[in-house]
């Protein structure tokens, strides 16, 4: 053992903690961990191995394993990037978790540190992605809420802003250098950036090569020296992650190297070895750092960790000093298939291959199906249930949340870099090319046609404010209008099939509720949800309204012949089908339906998705001196 603190983690696993289903986790019985933590502490007295470096060149370790629990009731998720990250210095874990009451934008931030053995939840503080100094006294992070990059001392005191920038999501990574630069992607898609970790104007290093296939740059990381970085690229030929490449770029002869095809989330170990991500799975290949070149093949060298096909994002870190974290937990993104469900809960699933399907909206002749299928590459395709031909409808590779205009003519959607994205339209028969359409907001997100055909109805998004619903003029004067003055989060909005009521979801009870309101405004409003409820969708032949609540599909008896009245909500089924959590480009739940309706009410057209429930984990394992490993495993 290294030190005291080695010692003490040993003692408390094997005291304290239920037994491992981790099969190379170490198990000590009390007197053996008594004896072991005494031991411990007379040679660390003796030899002053407090002293040793933990960077590259210290003395070879035997590799220890063991697992650090998810606090009770918090779980990881496979999401659009990185949870975990370890210090460089090997002694602590920050992760991001979440619990059954937050959404996928409010995660809860832990450290833990292999002195004390408990992982703290950090109050006060929202993290979207974190990632430590090379010496590992701060911590770096991405904020929501103030928006921007931050960093955090370790040793105690408050957060600085780096750079004060709303767009700077993190959520394609980054890394901090030894030069005190921090590398990250701005935007998706966005080339590579830097900005002093001291603070300044962030500069674009690394553009993307679009005329080269390349679609996005992700996860950058900081090579020992700061002489060059690893990232990750997804092309236009990749359908996912599996199929994307491991980059290296010199940061200071500009030389670009690709290292690998197939493979995602690269990382550097001291051992000399490369290892990226792919299927679930870690590989390793050797690695030259000053010559950016690989030599022999990559092996396989760790099974069954969280990561997900769409998002490119792999739970696993490597320290300087070689050590080991990563979530246990599958390979997440194409598990899922498209089922018919009758009113009864009857499921009969659609002749279509398992895909990584979003947002499916069936056309007004009842004859084809537009939907999104996401991945590396974001499009709305058309597939239609005569010939079984499924047709692309977009090819940009940044397309979401397809919508048919009421004739069936036009289909409208969402495209351009992930959170400012843009309203657009393309006739559903490709005859010209796509239009963008006046809208306001930061992000729009394209929701419902009016029966006429003339106002598209989508949700709004400005940086630091709650999601608001609004209408555009697809005629006239364009000009976009609110849809009331609401101070509450909006989203889902649906125009009814006469065009006089719109159905909504909104959190002004301090839950998502279901309403239906006048329209145009102002007039009267009623919540059509007693216990919750997202996804409002009308039955288009007239008398119910639909809605989900967590697994129940919903339905409410309305008439609209003299104003709005609504009846009392009843369950038609219960099942467990996709909300679109999992989705890398937002979760769709309260901002947009993940289903859709037949015209008479029968049928609806559901997604299930077999990765929604165990793409989580709830443990992390911990493998100290791993580098040693690697040089057993893979052979030069």
């Amino acid at each position: 053992m290294r030190d005291i603190g080695d010692a003490r983690l040993e003692v408390e696993e094997a005291l304290s903690a239920p037994p491992s289903s981790e099969p190379k986790t170490a198990v000590m019985t009390r007197r053996t961990a008594i004896t072991a933590l005494a031991g411990a502490a007379a040679g660390t007295l003796a030899t002053g191995l407090f002293s040793v470096s933990r960077w590259h060149g210290a003395l070879p370790r035997n590799v220890t394993r063991f697992s650090l629990a998810v606090p009770e009731q918090y779980y990881l998720a496979a999401t659009w990037s990185n949870r975990l990250a370890i210090a460089p210095d090997g002694r602590r874990v920050g992760f991001i978790a979440w619990a059954p009451d937050t959404t996928f934008t409010a995660p809860y931030f832990f450290l833990s540190s292999f002195s004390d053995l408990e992982s703290k939840l950090v109050k006060d503080l929202q993290v979207g992605v974190a990632f430590f100094s090379p010496d590992s006294r701060w911590l770096g992070y991405f904020s929501p809420k103030p928006p921007g990059i931050r960093k955090m001392p370790l040793g105690g005191g408050a957060p600085v802003t780096i750079w004060a920038r709303p767009a700077a999501t993190g959520n394609a990574g980054g890394t901090w250098a030894d030069d005190d630069t921090i590398y990250f992607v701005s935007e998706i898609p966005g080339g590579i950036m830097s900005v002093p970790a001291a603070g300044g104007q962030p500069k674009e290093v690394l553009k993307i090569e679009a005329a080269q296939g390349e679609r996005m740059l992700k996860y950058p990381y900081a090579l020992p020296g700061a002489r060059a970085l690893l990232y990750t690229v997804a092309n236009t030929e990749a359908e996912s992650f599996d199929d994307a490449r491991i980059a290296a770029y010199s940061t200071r002869t500009g030389q670009k190297q690709i290292l690998v095809e197939g493979g995602t989330h690269a990382r550097y170990s001291p051992s000399g070895h490369l290892v990226y991500a792919r299927n679930g799975k870690l590989l390793a290949i050797r690695f030259d750092p000053d010559r950016l070149q690989v030599t022999g093949q990559p092996v396989t060298v760790l099974e069954g960790v969280l990561m997900s096909r769409n998002t490119g994002v792999a739970n696993f870190d490597i320290s300087a000093s070689g050590d080991l974290v990563y979530a246990p937990g599958i390979c997440e993104g194409g598990a899922r298939t498209l089922y018919w469900v009758d009113r009864s809960g009857h499921a009969e699933k659609l002749p279509l291959p398992a895909k990584s399907y979003l947002h499916p909206r069936i056309s007004p002749d009842a004859q084809k199906l537009a939907i999104e299928i996401e991945g590396s590459n974001h499009d709305c395709y058309v597939y239609d249930f005569r010939s079984g031909v499924m047709s692309n409808i977009t090819a940009d590779g940044w397309s979401h949340w397809p919508l048919w205009s009421p004739d069936g003519k036009t289909i409208g959607y969402r495209s351009g870099p992930m959170g400012h994205m843009r309203l657009w339209q393309v006739p559903a028969d490709r005859s010209h090319p796509p239009e963008q359409l006046p809208a306001d907001g930061f992000t729009q997100n394209a929701e419902s046609y009016s029966p006429d055909g003339l106002s598209l109805a989508y949700t709004a998004i400005e940086l630091g404010s709650p999601a608001k619903i609004a209408v555009v003029a697809l005629q006239g004067d364009k000009k976009p209008r609110p849809l009331d003055e609401s101070k509450y989060a909006e989203g889902s909005p649906k125009f009814s099939p006469d065009g006089r009521w719109m159905a909504y979801c909104s959190l002004e009870s301090g839950k998502p509720q279901v309403y239906v309101q006048a329209f145009p405004g102002p007039g009267p409003k009623t919540q059509v949800s007693n216990d919750g409820g997202t996804d409002p969708v009308w039955k288009i032949s007239g008398g119910e309204l639909f809605y989900r609540n967590s697994d129940s599909m919903m339905a409410v008896p309305i008439s609209t012949a003299s104003g709005f009245t609504a009846g009392r909500p009843r369950e038609l089924w219960k099942g467990r089908y996709s909300h679109g959590m999992s989705s890398s480009c937002g979760p769709p739940g309260f901002s947009s339906s993940n289903y859709d309706v037949t015209a008479d009410g029968t049928r609806f057209l559901m997604i299930k998705d077999d990765d929604r429930d165990s793409a989580t984990s709830r443990q992390i394992i911990v493998a100290l001196a791993w580098a040693e490993e690697l040089n057993r495993l893979v052979k030069a």
